[in-house]
């Protein structure tokens, strides 16, 4: 099976966040980014003061694991 490492730099409020995705999990980076633009809606605190949440820490680094 082919697969493929890529890593996908996003820009959110001057911050870069890398995420590196295996065997092509479009859907799961997609699930990341709605993630981080929710609660960044939500929690407009963090737009200052940037830390991740729990679900999109837990998910980023599971993702880093596999």
């Amino acid at each position: 099976m082919h697969k493929i490492t890529t890593a996908i730099c996003i820009n959110i409020n001057s911050y870069f966040k890398y995420i590196i995705l295996r065997d092509n999990n479009f859907i799961i980076l997609f699930i990341l980014i709605l993630i981080r633009y929710y609660d960044t809606k939500i929690i407009p605190s963090e737009l200052n003061n940037y830390s991740p949440t729990n679900t999109y820490y837990k998910i980023s680094k599971a993702i880093a694991r596999s």
